[in-house]
């Protein structure tokens, strides 16, 4: 997994890098974690209505079908361009799921936006996304529980 640092966060959310199609975005702060998962789908997609070229799947339908999120992931748009698939993780087991689709990445030319919640070290969705290459993690805490802002200098030191 590649952590996404604060600071570069809404870099990343405007340019997703192509080398990462799978990005969880977590957190205890639940509004922005919804916001990036957004700016995420909205940078990965023309027209995040178009249901050809954005798929929605909650949770519960992955417990109950894990293969639909390959299936999804690798679909061909029916008119082209890209694709995204939006997965609402909200407290259900689609661990299944994500390490079949972690197996089988999709291509560069779709996204897979995994919106949980506030994911502590050592759960099991956490580690799995920890383990592999192919995945970006956002972390979004509140404003100045993590990470410094990025214009924040580090403290310097007085000579003697």
């Amino acid at each position: 997994m590649v952590a996404i640092k604060a600071s570069e966060a809404d870099r990343f959310v405007a340019k997703p890098d192509t080398a990462h199609p799978i990005v969880l975005v977590f957190g205890p702060d639940s509004g922005l974690v919804a916001e990036r998962a957004q700016m995420l789908i909205r940078a990965s997609v023309e027209d995040p209505n178009d249901p050809f070229s954005l798929a929605r799947i909650d949770a519960d339908d992955l417990a109950a079908v894990p293969e639909r999120l390959v299936e999804e992931a690798h679909t061909v748009p029916l008119f082209g361009g890209r694709r995204a698939v939006w997965v609402k993780a909200n407290g259900r087991n689609i661990l299944p799921a994500l390490e079949a689709l972690i197996a089988a990445p999709p291509q560069s030319d779709c996204r897979v936006v995994i919106e949980a919640g506030d994911l502590r070290r050592g759960t099991p969705l956490r580690n799995a996304c920890e383990r592999a290459k192919n995945v970006a993690a956002i972390a979004c805490y509140a404003d100045g529980e993590r990470d410094p802002p990025a214009s924040a200098s580090p403290p310097t030191r007085a000579r003697c």
